[in-house]
């Protein structure tokens, strides 16, 4: 039960994140400027429909509670998100 209720909590999570990213494409989020750079506008796009994704695949390992399905859920989603963190560091404004 517990970990429905965490799988619930990661899947709305990254909801959340692919809403925002792809909210954000055409205008700018925190120091970024995806609007003027389509490479930046290009990786959020490609991001949102990842983790789009990985948040549906996610619902399907919750729903059928495969411990497997669930990790690999759990595995696809971290290491979305730190791969696009790790991509979006070459678009941080150089001063």
């Amino acid at each position: 039960m517990l970990i429905t209720i965490l799988m619930i909590i990661f899947i709305l999570l990254m909801l959340g994140i692919s809403y925002y990213l792809f909210k954000h494409r055409k205008q700018s989020f925190m120091v970024f400027h995806p609007e003027s750079n389509p490479n930046l506008q290009h990786l959020l796009i490609t991001t949102s429909y990842s983790l789009l994704i990985i948040s549906i695949f996610a619902i399907v390992a919750t729903a059928t509670k495969s411990t497997i399905l669930i990790s690999i859920a759990l595995l696809l989603g971290v290491v979305a998100v730190i791969a696009f963190e790790l991509m979006l560091l070459t678009y941080f404004p150089k001063k």
